[in-house]
């Protein structure tokens, strides 16, 4: 019964979840390991430290992306279950 009143005040009235800060960041991650990438295949010294950074960037913000992905479609099947 809790879940049902919950679902009754939706943040969003046409999202069933409310929208992730993930994108944005992954998109930055894959912008500067795109630059740090064309940077070193032209021989820009110590530009592998950004490329190293960037790379370890992109990994743990996916990462993160997947876990709350993952935990928002667990918490809704457990709402509304078949």
């Amino acid at each position: 019964m809790v879940y049902k009143t919950k679902s009754n005040f939706q943040n969003h009235p046409y999202h069933l979840v409310s929208p992730s800060p993930w994108p944005i960041y992954t998109s930055t991650a894959l912008f500067t390991l795109t630059t740090a990438g064309v940077l070193s295949m032209h021989g820009f010294l110590s530009i592998s430290y950004v490329l190293f950074l960037a790379l370890f960037n992109l990994i743990s913000s996916m990462t993160l992306w997947f876990r709350d992905v993952i935990s928002e479609g667990t918490k809704y099947n457990l709402l509304y279950p078949n």
